[in-house]
């Protein structure tokens, strides 16, 4: 715990299991997403959603 109003910060990586089986894998239309979280947000909100190339 930090100072009253301190920022928290932290890192995670997510992998992405696609279930769909073909033979295309999926291209997504960014390297590198990032979101901002408040602590106070409800359990089971969506927080990021990525595209892939159609």
């Amino acid at each position: 715990n930090g100072p009253t109003g301190s920022r928290r910060t932290g890192t995670a990586t997510v992998y992405v299991e696609v279930l769909d089986v073909n033979d295309n894998k999926p291209i997504f239309l960014q390297n590198t997403y990032e979101t901002s979280v408040l602590e106070t947000i409800p359990q089971g909100t969506s927080i990021l959603q990525v595209q892939t190339q159609q």
